[in-house]
């Protein structure tokens, strides 16, 4: 077996060549030597490791400072949320007209021939034109929404006309990610939609049961690691979809981050950013959540999406260093007290039952259900 230090830089993969320029640059592919250059042709500062009980991490391969770029990544594929309204999907705006669908397959587009020509689109519809016994009828929240960006990724799998052994191995590398698709097939009530709505939708197309599991695997990693694209003003400030981003996916979590990310406004491009500096060797995190959630909120919002127990310092302290983001201040004690008087959750809080602490060290039960 393969050993780490002869390993892909990206990859579990043997190296078929060293990048000239830096010392850890080994790469198993040209696809993935391109993607260690970024687009000034600068070798980008990370490597992938794995780690027992975090799987597959990057971290730095030098020293990062603060507001440096550490990775940047291309989208392997975009589309729409699960539950959709009818927007075009080469341009993700609004379709008022119902008249407004593609002549093949009967999915919403825009009525300009720019939308109507995109190669964005190309991939579905080759697959859902065939649906039998009659084509789709498209409307608001449409199961077959939860299918755009999935079969974009599948088409992958035989790659481009243009580049085929480039988007083989991105096929590749996505169903490499992390999709905890057991544990998301055991929450019924979650995974109905996709079992009974959204599949069928693949056998009335014609679709092999071997492909349709496949395209289920690629349901659950998008699941898990897919990010929404970038609100607009014409939107309201609102996302009106979801990108894969692989590379970008390999980073793990951390309620203290070290780095954070930006979508581009064109939703086809991932930059990643050091927020203080980084030392060589140091994981690169960013945020799953919100920083804003409290620890409850955060934890089970962790535990419920990525499957994963988060055990940084700030879930380890309940008053997070010190904020009492999520403390309950108690107005009898505050009124007696010099100074307010806080009820903390303790570190070991779950969604049923939470120990509530005060400062004094009076402890109490409560529910937060």
């Amino acid at each position: 077996m393969t050993s780490i230090g002869e390993c892909c830089f990206l990859c579990k993969n043997p190296p078929v060549g060293k990048c000239e320029s830096c010392d850890f640059g080994k790469y198993c592919s040209e696809a993935h030597y391109k993607i260690h250059k970024n687009r000034n042709g600068d070798c980008q500062p990370f490597k992938m490791i794995y780690k027992e009980g975090f799987g597959r991490c990057l971290i730095a391969t030098r020293d990062i400072k603060t507001f440096e770029i550490v990775l940047e990544d291309q989208a392997a594929a975009w589309g729409t949320f699960d539950n959709s309204k009818t927007y075009c999907l080469a341009c993700l705006e609004m379709v008022e007209d119902a008249s407004c669908v593609c002549r093949e397959c009967n999915l919403p587009l825009c009525d300009n021939e720019e939308c109507r020509n995109s190669v964005v689109h190309q991939p579905e519809c080759q697959f859902l034109r065939n649906h039998r016994p009659e084509k789709l009828d498209i409307t608001n929240k449409h199961p077959v929404y939860a299918l755009i960006t999935p079969l974009r990724i599948f088409s992958l799998k035989e790659g481009s006309p243009n580049d085929s052994a480039k988007t083989s191995k991105l096929f590749d590398d996505i169903m490499s990610l992390t999709s905890h698709l057991i544990e998301q097939k055991d929450d019924k009530e979650r995974w109905a939609r996709i079992e009974h709505e959204v599949l069928p939708i693949l056998r009335g197309c014609g679709f092999l049961e071997r492909d349709i599991d496949l395209i289920e695997d690629i349901i659950a990693i998008i699941k898990t690691n897919c990010c929404g694209l970038t609100p607009r003003l014409e939107h309201f400030g609102a996302s009106r979809g979801i990108a894969l981003f692989p590379y970008f996916s390999m980073i793990n979590h951390s309620c203290v981050a070290n780095c954070r990310y930006s979508i581009s406004m064109d939703n086809q491009t991932m930059v990643v950013r050091s927020l203080r500096p980084i030392t060589k060797n140091d994981d690169i995190t960013i945020h799953y959540v919100g920083i804003s959630l409290g620890n409850i909120a955060r934890i089970n919002a962790l535990k419920n999406q990525w499957r994963f127990d988060c055990n940084c310092e700030r879930c380890l302290d309940p008053s997070e260093f010190g904020t009492n983001l999520q403390a309950i201040r108690c107005i009898n004690c505050s009124r007696t007290e010099d100074r307010p008087a806080y009820m903390l959750p303790s570190s070991q809080s779950n969604v049923k039952g939470n120990n509530i602490e005060v400062r004094q060290g009076t402890r109490i039960d409560i529910s937060l259900t």
